[in-house]
């Protein structure tokens, strides 16, 4: 089991349906997100990343965000996310705990590192390029094994980390579509 199937069953099913909506509005097909998270999966995994290692993504939302969270899954390993409230004292401390083998960061998470040693000391993940093809790479992995650590600011002023299951965020999952009845 994968995080990632569910997402590639609706690609199956609906490759050219919009899966993203972008602030300006423009749009991204289900195929689309999925061909982008493959290619930053290829990138990743070029890069040394692989089942079990830590990703902290420091992205704000965007598409990148989405398909930097899905090529984590992908390839099995687990995206961190530290709680921005908790300032550079908390991400370090966050840093510490977790200890994530590099980052995927945008703009502001590219700056961050400038003042961060924390940030600075991580190996920063490329972007894809021309060398990273389209592939299904997708690890299986346990379905207790970590996906996902967030971290809450905990009332000690040292962050908590969170960490979830693959088992555990599909099943956050299944109760939510009961609740919110989603149709496509």
């Amino acid at each position: 089991m994968n995080l990632i199937d569910a997402f590639l069953a609706q690609v199956e099913a609906r490759p050219d349906a919009v899966a993203i909506i972008t602030p300006r509005g423009g749009k991204v097909s289900f195929a689309g997100l999925s061909r982008g998270s493959a290619a930053r999966a290829a990138a990743m995994q070029r890069a040394g990343i692989g089942a079990g290692d830590i990703v902290l993504i420091a992205r704000g939302v965007s598409v990148e965000l989405y398909e930097t969270l899905l090529a984590v899954f992908r390839l099995g390993a687990v995206a961190m996310f530290p709680e921005p409230a908790a300032g550079l004292r908390g991400l370090a401390l966050a840093i510490e705990a977790a200890k994530p083998k590099a980052m995927a960061a945008g703009g502001l998470g590219r700056a961050m590192r400038l003042v961060s040693p924390a940030l600075g000391s991580l190996r920063l993940l490329p972007d894809p390029d021309d060398r990273d093809g389209y592939g299904d790479r997708v690890a299986h992995l346990p379905g207790g094994a970590p996906a996902l650590i967030t971290f809450t600011s905990g009332s000690t002023g040292r962050p908590k980390g969170i960490v979830r299951s693959a088992d555990f965020l599909m099943l956050q999952h299944a109760l939510l579509e009961k609740v919110r009845r989603t149709t496509p």
